[in-house]
Order: C-alpha cells, then sequence, then structure tokens
C-alpha cells in the first residue's frame, strides 16, 4: 500500500464482481473511498463494499442499469451525495456471453452487449482515471480548467474538473 489514492473517491461500474471487484480491492488498499455499482449481484456489492471498509475506507452501494441515462444520472447523483464528489470514474460493466463467439449469439444478447457499451458511454458513464463528468455550474467556475487528460472514446468529449482536483 502506496496511498496513492488517498482522499479519492471512485465509482467502478460492475464492481459486484470479477475485474471491477478486485479493483474497488486494490482502489481501497491504496487509500480510495468506493462507489460499488451492481445491476443484479447485489450480494457481490455488499461483499466487496464490506471489503473496502475493511480497509478503513468508506463505501457506498449503487444500484443501476447503466443501459438507462436516467438510472446512470441517479448513480452519479447518489455517488456525489455520498461523497461530495469523484475523483475516479471506471468503466469496467459488461455484458457476460458465456464464452460464445459473436457470431453464434442471439441478436438480442448482442443488441444488449451493445447497448450497455454504448449507452454508458452516451450517457458519460465511460472513462478512465480522473475524467467523469462535472455538472455545468462547475465547468463556468473561474476555479475549474478543462482538464486535458484524453478520454479513450470520442464519446466522452474533454470534461472540466475544478482546479484542485484534476489530476492532469
Amino acid at each position: 500500500m502506496t496511498g496513492r489514492l488517498d482522499g479519492r473517491v471512485a465509482l467502478i461500474t460492475g464492481s459486484d464482481s470479477g475485474i471491477g471487484q478486485a479493483t474497488a480491492a486494490e482502489f481501497a488498499k491504496e487509500g480510495a473511498d468506493v462507489v460499488v455499482h451492481y445491476l443484479h449481484d447485489e450480494e457481490g456489492a455488499q461483499t466487496i463494499s464490506k471489503g473496502v471498509e475493511a480497509q478503513g475506507r468508506r463505501a457506498v452501494v449503487v444500484r443501476a442499469d447503466i443501459r438507462q441515462e436516467d438510472e446512470v444520472a441517479s448513480m452519479f447523483d447518489e455517488a456525489t451525495a455520498a461523497f461530495g464528489s469523484l475523483d475516479i470514474l471506471m468503466n469496467n460493466a459488461g455484458v457476460d456471453a458465456s464464452g460464445k463467439k459473436v457470431a453464434e449469439l442471439p441478436t438480442e444478447v448482442f443488441d444488449n452487449a451493445i447497448r450497455t457499451t454504448s449507452t454508458a458511454r452516451s450517457s458519460a458513464a465511460v472513462g478512465s482515471f480522473s475524467c467523469a463528468p462535472w455538472p455545468e455550474e462547475r465547468a463556468r467556475s473561474s476555479t475549474s480548467r478543462p482538464c486535458t487528460r484524453t478520454c479513450p472514446t470520442p464519446a466522452v468529449p474533454t470534461t472540466t474538473v475544478p482546479r484542485e482536483r484534476c489530476a492532469c
């Protein structure tokens, strides 16, 4: 533990299992408070929440279907209500196709996977570290500046973050 994330708040989509759950645990070890997101596996979300708290960090569990823009907005509202702001956004949520080849997937399963990714992107629920969306009133604030970190997708424009929170 190096404390690299001391005082930071991370929202990790799909942190109820797998890579997202492991990332939440590691972020907590490094000092971050964590917003644990899930869609179906509340038990997994509660398990990692307890693991985060066992590291001496705070955790809040939020259920949201990231294919639904209103639920994404509510997820961010709950996260900021609990912690005040977000520093790290990791879009990890995905759809498990159980090892099938894309050509073998039923159309509805394939469509669900695409919607999980594309709607999340259009809802600003993707990004990389320190690339979370900020309310427009903060963007106009004199204490803000454009974040110059490049997001991994063109669907997320350059964001504006408060000067003291920008990791660039």
